[in-house]
């Protein structure tokens, strides 16, 4: 781990160490090419090891593996709407995979060395998060480097193909959130998966294929990656296997970093767009499901060719200087993001839910490649987000609340100093402030 080894042409040895000297790396000449087909290594001056390479190649019979096409459970649970709609929002603020993480981010000095341009929390009070790392290495130059991640557990135990997607497309938008082009970027991955057998092989067919997918659709390349195939627990009483995950995280240059934004909501009175296309109606895995004891199988269906536009559309809008704050869509879905960025800009938000729509789909279906992008009040979205799926949904008011609009009335009015209070909570209960 975190050691790298490579083969360098010895002419080429002086200028490789001065290269990792200059950037405080330690390189050690550990062994040269002979070209004899044999492993010679020496200790103290005596022999310890003489093996033939091809012994060591192929003197192991290779494991013959089979798979099982992953079968999908159907379950789909139809849940009523809520009766109580501020508290159920409390509730998917306060969810794990929603919450703030604040007091476990803090513990890590991101100020280090004065590189980062984009914090992972920020806004007005410090404590609105941000969907993507972005660092300048070189101080006085207007590029930077921006990282982020995506990965989904929780869908890759009903269908590992659209919990892969679902993560590639998560990393990529937040990166895309902050003004990244989609095209200046790359790709690695980390499955972590249970010890093989044909049921695991064929969860983890799966994943692959939707990454076979996604770089089809995007032309973004897999430099690197990684993985563990045998995250799984034996003991006399039972055996524990781990969700299957694959965490994708993607990086790249950004080209000028003074054309990046925050997810922030920057004043009042602006409007709020929602940029991308998703059913509302595809609830499963949702943050909102689990809330009411349930998964479901109707998993957001990610449309991987009609992503390059969208995640172009938003990089365009950005690098125009009409975009004033970003938030890509993810676990708690648009109710979250709205939450979060109102949190963060000190604002509050006014949303209108589409008559034909369910509000509760409307709120917190967790569909990524979308976004909520606020803008000027006189920006023409349809000309800024020209040939990609975008509504306007709300504008942002003074008062801090976000009230939610629909069927000719107000659904429901949430203070955000309550949501606040419940999005904080839960680390803060473990960790302190």
């Amino acid at each position: 781990q975190e050691r790298m080894v490579l083969a360098v042409d010895p002419a080429h040895w002086d200028g490789l160490r001065e290269l990792c000297r200059k950037f405080n790396v330690e390189a050690t000449v550990i062994a040269r090419f002979t070209g004899d087909r044999r492993l010679k290594v020496s200790y103290g001056g005596r022999t310890v090891c003489d093996l033939d390479m091809g012994f060591l190649h192929d003197g192991l019979p290779e494991t013959v593996l089979q798979a099982t096409p992953a079968t999908l459970p159907v379950e789909e649970p139809d849940l009523p709407p809520p009766t109580d709609w501020v508290d159920i929002y409390r509730r998917v603020m306060g969810h794990l995979n929603v919450c703030s993480k604040e007091p476990i981010v803090r513990r890590y000095d991101h100020g280090v060395q004065g590189s980062a341009a984009i914090y992972p929390y920020g806004g007005v009070a410090g404590d609105g998060p941000n969907d993507a790392a972005l660092c300048v290495l070189l101080p006085g130059r207007p590029y930077a480097m921006v990282v982020a991640h995506g990965l989904n557990p929780v869908l890759n135990t009903v269908d590992p193909y659209q919990g892969a997607l679902w993560a590639a497309t998560e990393a990529v938008a937040n990166a895309v959130a902050v003004g990244a082009d989609f095209r200046e970027l790359a790709l690695i991955d980390n499955f972590i998966w249970p010890a093989p057998n044909a049921r695991v092989l064929g969860t983890l067919d799966r994943a692959v294929d939707a990454l076979v997918d996604f770089v089809d659709a995007t032309g973004m390349p897999f430099i690197s990656g990684k993985d563990s195939l045998s995250s799984t627990f034996r003991s006399r009483e039972q055996v524990i296997e781990i969700p299957p995950v694959v965490c994708i995280s993607c990086f790249g240059r950004v080209a000028d970093v003074a054309r990046t934004v925050s997810a922030d909501f920057k004043r009042a009175g602006s409007r709020i767009w929602l940029v991308g296309r998703r059913d509302s109606s595809q609830m499963g895995g949702s943050v909102y499901n689990d809330l009411h004891g349930v998964t479901g199988t109707n998993l957001p269906v990610i449309d991987p060719k009609l992503l390059p536009s969208v995640f172009a559309a938003v990089h365009r809008a950005i690098e125009s200087g009409a975009v004033l704050a970003c938030h890509d869509l993810s676990e708690g879905g648009l109710g979250a993001a709205v939450a979060e960025m109102a949190l963060g800009g000190g604002v509050g938000a006014l949303l209108t839910i589409p008559q034909e729509e369910r509000p509760q789909w409307f709120l917190f279906n967790e569909t990524p490649g979308c976004f909520l992008v606020e803008t000027s009040p006189d920006a023409d979205g349809a000309a800024l987000f020209a040939g990609v799926p975008a509504v306007q949904v709300g504008r942002t008011v003074p008062e801090k609340v976000i009230q939610a609009d629909w069927d000719n009335g107000v659904l429901f009015r949430a203070d955000l100093a309550d949501l606040r209070t419940a999005w904080q909570k839960p680390m803060r209960e473990v960790f302190g402030s």
